[in-house]
Protein backbone atom coordinates (compact mmCIF):
# COMPACT_ATOMS: atom_id res chain seq x y z
CA UNK A 1 0.00 0.00 0.00
CA UNK A 2 1.27 3.68 -1.06
CA UNK A 3 1.93 6.24 1.79
CA UNK A 4 -0.13 8.59 -0.11
CA UNK A 5 -3.24 5.31 -0.39
CA UNK A 6 -3.21 5.09 3.63
CA UNK A 7 -3.14 8.50 4.33
CA UNK A 8 -6.53 8.69 2.28
CA UNK A 9 -7.69 5.57 3.81
CA UNK A 10 -7.06 7.29 7.41
CA UNK A 11 -8.09 10.56 6.07
CA UNK A 12 -11.84 9.16 5.34
CA UNK A 13 -12.04 6.52 8.31
CA UNK A 14 -11.46 10.13 10.38
CA UNK A 15 -14.13 12.05 8.10
CA UNK A 16 -16.11 9.07 8.53
CA UNK A 17 -16.82 9.53 12.25
CA UNK A 18 -18.98 12.03 14.08
CA UNK A 19 -17.29 15.04 15.05
CA UNK A 20 -17.50 13.85 18.63
CA UNK A 21 -16.25 10.63 18.32
CA UNK A 22 -13.28 12.30 16.01
CA UNK A 23 -12.20 14.45 18.58
CA UNK A 24 -11.85 11.98 21.43
CA UNK A 25 -10.42 9.30 18.84
CA UNK A 26 -7.34 12.26 18.24
CA UNK A 27 -7.29 13.32 21.87
CA UNK A 28 -6.21 9.74 22.81
CA UNK A 29 -3.97 9.18 19.93
CA UNK A 30 -2.03 12.48 20.90
CA UNK A 31 -1.27 10.94 23.93
CA UNK A 32 2.24 9.24 22.22
CA UNK A 33 4.53 12.29 20.70
CA UNK A 34 5.36 10.15 17.52
CA UNK A 35 1.04 10.02 17.25
CA UNK A 36 0.90 13.77 17.70
CA UNK A 37 3.90 14.44 15.17
CA UNK A 38 2.14 11.96 12.69
CA UNK A 39 -1.66 13.66 13.03
CA UNK A 40 0.09 17.32 13.38
CA UNK A 41 2.06 16.44 9.62
CA UNK A 42 -0.63 14.72 7.87
CA UNK A 43 -3.77 15.67 9.68
CA UNK A 44 -3.65 19.40 11.18
CA UNK A 45 -7.27 20.27 10.31
CA UNK A 46 -8.41 17.10 12.62
CA UNK A 47 -5.67 18.15 15.29
CA UNK A 48 -7.09 21.67 15.18
CA UNK A 49 -10.54 20.04 15.53
CA UNK A 50 -9.49 18.40 18.61
CA UNK A 51 -7.54 21.08 20.14
CA UNK A 52 -9.58 24.56 19.31
CA UNK A 53 -7.10 27.66 19.64
CA UNK A 54 -7.87 29.52 22.83
CA UNK A 55 -8.11 32.96 20.79
CA UNK A 56 -11.61 30.88 18.93
CA UNK A 57 -13.36 31.47 21.57
CA UNK A 58 -12.76 28.59 23.49
CA UNK A 59 -12.32 27.59 26.91
CA UNK A 60 -9.28 26.73 28.23
CA UNK A 61 -11.10 23.29 29.43
CA UNK A 62 -9.05 20.96 26.66
CA UNK A 63 -6.21 19.23 26.46
CA UNK A 64 -3.32 21.07 25.60
CA UNK A 65 -0.96 18.64 23.01
CA UNK A 66 2.90 17.96 23.75
CA UNK A 67 4.29 19.87 21.60
CA UNK A 68 2.43 22.96 22.79
CA UNK A 69 3.29 21.98 26.64
CA UNK A 70 6.90 21.70 25.72
CA UNK A 71 6.62 25.53 23.97
CA UNK A 72 5.78 26.59 27.14
CA UNK A 73 8.51 25.74 29.38
CA UNK A 74 11.09 26.48 27.12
Amino acid sequence: MSEKHLLDEIRSRFEAMTPSARKAKIKKLVKSRKNEKFIKKYFPNFLDEAFPSSSAGGGGSELTPHCELSAKHR
